[in-house]
């Protein structure tokens, strides 16, 4: 009998330490993380990976450096997360109730917990990345970085004026950060070699940038749409949100006006690969004119039809394909260098 109750007890324990493992794992966003690795991927391997092939030259930051900058950026995008959802978790009572995770499953005590210890790890392996490129003014940047992090979550996003130009600088750094890495190394490591074959890094930073540019608005784009589907549904936020801010229509309006952009920003790049060819084959020149065309401005011209229309599910829908359009934009330099590796 006892040994059976102990077991029973083992068993309970086990399924409840599975549950609560369950719940930190959504807790984290798995799908922002997944994106944020994929970002990094696509950054190494799709935008630097590709330049430095092309000039017949390594890579100076190893697999095992890569990594350390890869976890450090997945860590504190974490304990963003984490603070984030400890100063909403009163707009999560009201908006989605059904989610909630903080004051559910997990005390805001242990969130803040949690949030801290990610953040410092985060923080502490940049660092040391940095002082082992001789980046010493990073060490300083990133704790920086951590607390204005804090303080977005906390004061910053309730301020329209403030939020987004910060929610912007966040989402165009993420691209920025695995391309800081690379751009320190080469520019330590391969110095000789660039100035004998006049060789300029600008080449792959400027394709990082519109990289980068294209992933932070689309970002800033999906925040939008989000705000303006619980304003529909009457959901009132601590933070003061597009639609709050000027209206419904006008927020519509803003929408329409970042989606126009961004089509345009794909039309310069189509016309930017016609001219310049990539660098690449034809074929492969041929591939990123239909790959930008079918999976990123047809996805972007359906959101945008679908997004003007009054009916009940439209900014759920064009959000959608808004977050499909994204998907494909971050996967493009890895499919991309994919392709290359196999023609």
């Amino acid at each position: 009998m006892a040994a059976g109750a102990n077991s029973k007890v083992l068993d309970n324990n086990v399924a409840a330490m599975l549950r609560n493992l369950w719940w930190f794992v959504r807790l984290m966003r798995p799908s922002h993380q997944m994106a944020l690795v994929l970002i990094f991927l696509s950054v190494r391997y799709g935008i630097v990976r590709p330049w430095l092939a092309a000039h017949a030259l390594t890579d100076p930051l190893t697999t095992g450096h890569f990594l350390l900058v890869l976890l450090g950026g997945l860590l504190l995008s974490c304990g963003a997360v984490l603070i984030n959802d400890y100063f909403d978790w009163h707009d999560d009572r009201i908006a989605r109730p059904e989610n909630v995770i903080v004051g559910r499953h997990f005390s805001r005590g242990a969130v803040i917990l949690w949030h801290g210890i990610l953040t410092s790890l985060g923080v502490l392996l940049l660092c040391i990345e940095a002082f082992f490129l001789k980046s010493y003014y990073l060490i300083l940047l990133f704790p920086f970085v951590a607390r204005l992090l804090w303080y977005y979550s906390k004061l910053y996003k309730q301020r329209f004026w403030l939020g987004v130009p910060l929610l912007f600088i966040f989402l165009f750094s993420v691209p920025l950060l695995p391309l800081l890495f690379e751009f320190r190394a080469i520019d330590q490591m391969l110095w000789k070699e660039l100035s004998v074959n006049s060789l300029s890094v600008l080449d792959f930073l400027f394709v990082g940038m519109l990289y980068a540019l294209f992933v932070s608005l689309l970002g800033v784009l999906r925040a939008f749409e989000k705000q303006i589907i619980y304003y529909a549904q009457r959901t009132s936020l601590r933070t003061e949100t597009l639609p709050d801010r000027f209206g419904l229509q006008p927020a519509k309006m803003t929408v329409l006006t970042l989606k126009i952009l961004l089509l345009l920003l794909v039309f310069f790049v189509l016309v930017l690969l016609t001219i310049r060819g990539d660098g690449a084959s034809s074929l492969s020149s041929l591939f990123s004119l239909l790959y930008l065309v079918l999976f990123v401005g047809i996805f972007l011209v359906i959101s945008t039809i679908i997004g003007v229309r009054n009916s009940e599910n439209a900014p759920r829908i064009a959000r959608f394909f808004t977050t499909l359009a994204a998907l494909f934009v971050v996967l493009y330099p890895l499919v991309r260098a994919a392709l290359l590796q196999i023609v």
